[in-house]
């Protein structure tokens, strides 16, 4: 049985000042088609109107409905779960309340599958900026002790 999922990027398809982000848009879906049965389609969804960078929090409200959205449209469409492509999980427990697929997201499976291969974890981000929107997230999962303190 096909299994259709749906992976809701925070960025959109083009971006005037990065060049070719189809090369990483198709290495997604490559790496995808690796590690799922080969009868798993996956989609990649952008939103139109989108944060870019969502290293701070204001940012990811903007970004969020149109995360949102994109759920949404998946689950109307006959997905059969959508993967929200962020690691800070934008709209993450927003769109898993109003939609009835599974809804995850990078960081949150990330911090799952991370206590089943460790005893503490820690998380490297590429800006300060997401450091309170990890920590937030963190708090969420009840994992603060299994988290090592910088």
């Amino acid at each position: 049985m096909a299994v259709k999922i749906y992976w809701q990027d925070v960025w959109p398809e083009k971006i005037d000042s990065v060049e070719r982000l189809d090369i990483m848009w198709d290495k997604l879906v490559l790496y995808a088609k690796k590690v799922l049965r080969p009868d798993t389609e996956v989609t990649m969804g952008h939103p139109e109107v989108s944060g870019i960078f969502l290293q701070y929090p204001y940012l990811e409200l903007l970004n969020n409905r149109s995360v949102i959205e994109g759920v949404v449209r998946a689950a109307k469409s006959g997905y059969d779960a959508a993967m929200i492509g962020c690691y800070s999980d934008p709209g993450l427990h927003e769109a898993r309340s109003i939609v009835d697929i599974p809804v995850t997201a990078v960081g949150e499976s990330s911090m799952i599958v991370g206590q089943l291969l460790g005893r503490k974890l820690a998380v490297v981000t590429v800006a300060a900026g997401f450091v309170p929107i990890i920590e937030k997230n963190i708090r969420l999962l009840g994992l603060e002790s299994r988290f090592i303190r910088s």
